[in-house]
């Protein structure tokens, strides 16, 4: 939206909850205040992605409310069930949990 690249490259990960999940993909601000994406400031949830939060390292989305997405994602360090239909997930980790370890402790 203001023509700055889009990648999470050399972002940090701003936030960070032992036992609960590691947030980041704050493109805009690199603090957790900010982010944006290639469909604007924010975009509507995946109403298609039904993936439950029922295993360490899942990446999903963060947001602030419902429709709110942009950047940022955060990686589950356990199961977070009471986060189902509240935010999606759309990947997992398939290689560097030992970094996901040592971030999370």
């Amino acid at each position: 939206v203001d023509g700055r690249p889009l990648s999470c490259a050399g972002t940090p990960f701003h936030r960070i909850i032992k036992g609960f999940m590691i947030q980041g993909g704050d493109i805009t601000k690199r603090n957790g205040t900010g982010g944006e994406s290639i469909y604007g400031k924010t975009f509507a949830d995946e109403k298609t992605c039904r993936r439950r939060h029922d295993a360490r390292g899942l990446l999903s989305m963060a947001n602030r409310g419902p429709n709110t997405n942009s950047s940022q994602f955060f990686i589950t360090c356990a199961p977070q069930p009471h986060l189902d239909g509240r935010h999606v997930v759309f990947w997992r980790v398939v290689a560097g949990m030992d970094v996901v370890d040592v971030l999370e402790t």
